[in-house]
């Protein structure tokens, strides 16, 4: 039984090494930020089925809400598909050219359907963690890169997986691994607090 729960955990842990790569190339102030951030070190993942017909919504105007946030909208190749992690966490505000914010203590992550002009939320982070960037791998794969804090003064990297097709998302942590400060990405480097 034990011998299984360790090829089962070795198996899942494989799962975000396949993306280390991308990871690296596209997230690169994440990695150098989590110093010798080993991907090996990543737990298992915790996997949560995504549901798109609770808890969307239509914002009350489409294009209001695309031009207010669209310097931080996440577009997927084909523009079918946008990820959004600032609208529901933060109020922004441009003024002469740059952009002010206001945060709630909690971040949703939104997906928006563009062809029906809708938004679902598919993920939330509470005071204690945050994501902070995202990139599509493909039109229905995408990684966002983020963190947890640990009470003992520790961040700890997340990195999570979201997958239209099978509609999944699947976030693994790295406790190994930490930084004594938490990672800014450059989503949020573009916002005045």
């Amino acid at each position: 039984m034990i011998a299984l729960l360790l090829l089962v955990h070795r198996l899942s842990a494989q799962g975000i090494n396949e993306y280390q790569q991308f990871v690296k190339v596209n997230f690169p102030e994440f990695v150098q930020h989590f110093r010798n951030l080993d991907f090996k070190n990543f737990d298992a993942g915790c996997k949560t089925d995504l549901n798109f017909t609770d808890n969307n919504y239509s914002p009350e105007d489409w294009n209001v809400y695309t031009k207010k946030y669209k310097d931080f909208l996440i577009y997927n190749s084909d523009k079918s598909f946008v990820a959004d992690l600032v609208s529901a966490y933060v109020d922004i505000e441009r003024k002469n050219g740059v952009y002010y914010g206001t945060s709630d203590v909690d971040q949703a992550i939104l997906l928006g359907d563009v062809k029906n002009k809708k938004l679902v939320q598919i993920g939330f982070c509470g005071p204690s963690c945050r994501d902070e960037e995202a990139k599509w791998i493909n039109d229905y794969q995408f990684i966002i890169v983020g963190y947890y804090y640990k009470d003992d003064e520790q961040y700890v990297p997340t990195i999570t997986l979201v997958n239209l097709n099978d509609k999944t998302k699947v976030t693994y942590m790295n406790e190994t691994n930490t930084a004594k400060s938490a990672y800014n990405g450059k989503l949020f480097k573009k916002i005045r607090f």
